[in-house]
């Protein structure tokens, strides 16, 4: 996937602003998260390159099982080149929604992070900034087919913490695990505030948390970016009275 130079120098410090900041606060957050609730088990849905599992890796020392989720196969295969002879982490090649189907990927040809299920609102301003940004008019250029699950056919037991990451089908992810949240303790979620994605509002997801129990616990934001990292703990089945740090 070709990059401009544009795009090649400002992702570089954009990278070098998430690593140095934004992810270090993330870090040092779960970090104290992990000493009052110990993470056992973790899932990882939308694991791209791995970033969050080695994350999780490094600041859940004692961690038991982390449970990864990657539709795209070129991603999944450098996921295997990393991971496969750890025996906490089980890769799994698919794409997490709320039906159990093949559908199409639509792939960045710039940034295959940038991957989604979702169609794209090209009335978008944040897309058409997007498409300055990275030099294309055609972002989404790549397509493949996947499969498709949902949580509560692949998993029943419980989870100390979720984080999705799916470029716009957060809350289709969510619908798919209506019963298994219910054993969730913590959930990390990417929130879009850009109208990128058709049928996508962020205010949904926080309705749909709500009326599942969920309370925000913290949110992360990146500078001058269209989304955040929102962390919920389940308020049935954490004491509070914990949190307070």
């Amino acid at each position: 996937m070709k990059k401009n130079i544009v795009y090649s120098i400002s992702s570089f410090f954009i990278d070098l602003v998430y690593e140095v900041y934004y992810r270090r606060k993330q870090k040092k957050f779960l970090s104290k998260l992990n000493k009052l609730f110990k993470i056992s088990i973790a899932f990882d849905v939308g694991a791209h390159h791995g970033e969050t599992l080695d994350m999780f890796l490094e600041i859940f020392p004692e961690i038991q099982k982390i449970y990864a989720f990657e539709p795209y196969s070129k991603s999944f295969n450098i996921l295997k080149k990393k991971f496969s002879t750890n025996k906490k982490v089980y890769l799994n090649n698919l794409a997490i929604s709320d039906t159990k189907k093949k559908t199409i990927l639509k792939i960045s040809n710039i940034e295959d992070g940038q991957s989604t299920l979702n169609e794209v609102n090209e009335n978008s301003s944040w897309l058409r900034i997007k498409k300055i940004f990275m030099g294309s008019a055609n972002i989404y250029s790549h397509t493949e087919e996947v499969e498709v699950d949902t949580l509560d056919n692949l998993y029943k037991s419980e989870i100390d913490l979720l984080k999705i990451d799916t470029e716009g089908n957060e809350l289709k992810v969510l619908n798919s695990a209506e019963n298994l949240i219910k054993n969730t303790k913590f959930i990390l979620l990417e929130i879009h505030k850009s109208k990128m994605f058709i049928g996508y509002n962020h205010e949904k997801i926080y309705e749909f948390m709500t009326k599942n129990n969920f309370i925000i616990l913290n949110e992360f934001k990146f500078p001058m970016m269209m989304w955040s990292d929102v962390i919920f703990y389940n308020s049935n089945i954490v004491d509070i009275k914990k949190l307070d740090f």
